[in-house]
């Protein structure tokens, strides 16, 4: 899936990941949703859109992964 927008540009790809040791209530807002993202998707994929936005391009296999862990 590829989504554009003419947002100020933001990679999600540059997100650091989340200290999840830190409780939630305990943990400054921001975040969670890319780390979602990352755990949802196979690739995720970012790039500036020409005159200004961002290209998001989302991609999961239809094939099962194997269980983490």
């Amino acid at each position: 899936m590829t989504i554009e927008d003419r947002a100020t540009t933001f990679d999600p790809t540059t997100v650091p990941e989340p200290d999840l040791s830190i409780p939630p209530l305990q943990r400054k807002p921001g975040g969670m949703g890319v780390h979602l993202m990352r755990l949802a998707m196979d690739r995720i994929e970012h790039r500036a859109r020409p005159g200004g936005g961002n290209i998001l391009t989302l991609t999961r296999s239809r094939v099962a992964r194997a269980k983490e862990g």
